[in-house]
Parts: structure tokens; C-alpha cells; sequence
């Protein structure tokens, strides 16, 4: 299967094979704190008088698909 990517893209995809692998685990375990805020964040805006251990929970089990990745 051959993926299509834009200009920008392969830019971006350039400038991150220039990175050390030190560099890129932690842009990448950035980004996963990011998304894990933004996740729970949006799951407190919705429900207000959820806790915040239910919140937890909620965002773990949202997230519980990436964990049983395999890379």
C-alpha cells in the first residue's frame, strides 16, 4: 500500500529523521501528555461533577487501545 503524503508532510517527515532517537521518544511522550490532557480536559468540560479519579479512569480506558499496540 503506498501512502500519499502532502509537501508539508515530507518536510515534516525529514526534519524528524534528523532527530536522535533520544529526541523523537521524548517529542513523542510529549505529545501523548498532550493528548492525555486534551482528552481529559474535554471529558470534564462534558461532565462537570465527574470526579476526578472517575475522570482518570474514563481517560485510561479511552486511551486503553494504544497500549495493547504492538510496534
Amino acid at each position: 500500500m503506498k501512502l500519499i503524503f502532502s509537501r508539508g508532510d515530507a518536510i515534516q517527515l525529514a526534519v524528524i529523521q534528523k532527530l536522535s532517537g533520544e529526541r523523537r521518544v521524548e517529542i513523542g511522550a510529549e505529545l501523548y501528555e498532550m493528548a492525555r490532557r486534551l482528552i481529559s480536559d474535554g471529558i470534564r468540560d462534558r461532565n462537570p461533577t465527574m470526579s476526578d479519579s472517575d475522570i482518570a479512569t474514563r481517560t485510561r480506558e479511552i486511551l486503553a487501545p494504544w497500549y495493547r499496540k504492538t510496534l
